[in-house]
């Protein structure tokens, strides 16, 4: 072969050879908007054209289809850059708010569940039942002891979390409406024990919208079977020993809750002299078979609950707020 082809086909080659060598070296732009490769159906919920749901970027997570090399590149350089799954949830979910015993609390999408201040959540937007729970959970632990909410609360919560998308909620929830708690300082031994053995009847005691309460129907009679020990009676304008005497406090600790409440008071009566344990005409004064303290619930169902404090006993009176949507839960 003559020289001068000899060295045309070395020249050739070696054109050849440096290109090929900067196209093997040339570095690989990845374009986001063809990055994910999955079934066109998707595309309304996907990051740009492609198959992944956000729910399946914010848990960094392997879809099970259409998940390309080039996805996962791109998901490594957001983990390069420093960003995390709680972080990438901050972009995708949505505002929650709740409504419970009258106060509002926010979820916001975050890094992490954490409470911010009074009122404000973050929670992470990961599609994920476990950490949804674990902040519904906190959040119900979280409330005032004041506030109890109803079973399934937490499950609503829980599931509001799991759609992560703008929305509002109302927790049906007991929460306390009254709180009645006097000194027993000028009550003789007698009567505190008989004001504590008719508070342990009466907690617990749940009545039902509109349902009527008569203290001595809820109560019963004060004998020694029942647990009643003798106490101080007032009769005119003195005193005598009586089995169940004292219990008087019991009934004017029940009208003050009640009265606090706002309930409607049906019977009523006063003793004869001042009662030292409360303002002037803030007592009630009942006596088994001739005089009866009665109230009429509202719309709501009404619990009652015994307090005791060093040297102090009262009442609680508890009601369901939200109580439509505790009917429908029950349905």
């Amino acid at each position: 072969m003559p020289l001068v082809f000899r060295r045309f086909s070395v020249m050739i080659a070696g054109f050849l050879l440096c290109a090929l060598f900067v196209l093997l070296n040339d570095e690989k732009t990845i374009d986001l908007s063809t990055a994910f490769d999955a079934p066109v159906s998707n595309h309304r919920e996907n990051v740009g054209t492609g198959g992944i749901r956000k729910e399946d970027i914010a848990k960094k997570g392997r879809p099970a289809q259409g998940w390309t090399a080039e996805a996962q590149s791109v998901l490594d350089q957001w983990t390069e850059a420093g960003t995390t799954a709680g972080e990438r949830s901050a972009t995708f979910g949505g505002t929650i708010i709740v409504h419970v015993a009258g106060e509002k609390y926010t979820f916001s999408p975050g890094i992490s569940m954490k409470q911010l201040g009074p009122g404000k959540w973050t929670y992470q937007a990961s599609g994920d039942p476990r950490s949804a729970r674990n902040t519904a959970a906190a959040f119900v632990r979280s409330l005032p002891d004041t506030v109890r909410v109803l079973d399934g609360g937490v499950q609503i919560i829980t599931t509001a979390l799991m759609r992560g998308t703008d929305t509002e909620v109302n927790l049906p929830a007991w929460t306390v409406v009254s709180d009645a708690l006097l000194s027993t300082a000028s009550v003789s031994q007698g009567g505190r024990y008989n004001t504590g053995v008719a508070l342990n009847i009466l907690t617990g005691l749940l009545l039902p919208p509109g349902k009527e309460f008569s203290f001595n129907s809820m109560v019963g009679p004060r004998t020694p079977e029942r647990g009643f020990a003798v106490g101080k009676v007032l009769n005119g304008n003195s005193y005598i020993d009586e089995v169940g005497g004292g219990i008087c406090f019991a009934s004017t600790i029940v009208h003050q809750a009640v009265k606090q409440a706002g309930l409607t008071i049906l019977e009523h009566y006063h003793h004869s002299k001042r009662s030292p344990y409360v303002e002037p005409g803030g007592d009630a004064t009942v006596y088994f078979g001739v005089m009866d303290y009665r109230f009429r619930n509202s719309d709501s169902p009404l619990m009652l609950e015994k307090r005791s404090a060093p040297g102090r006993l009262g009442l609680r009176l508890w009601k369901i707020v939200n109580y439509e949507r505790a009917n429908e839960d029950n349905r």
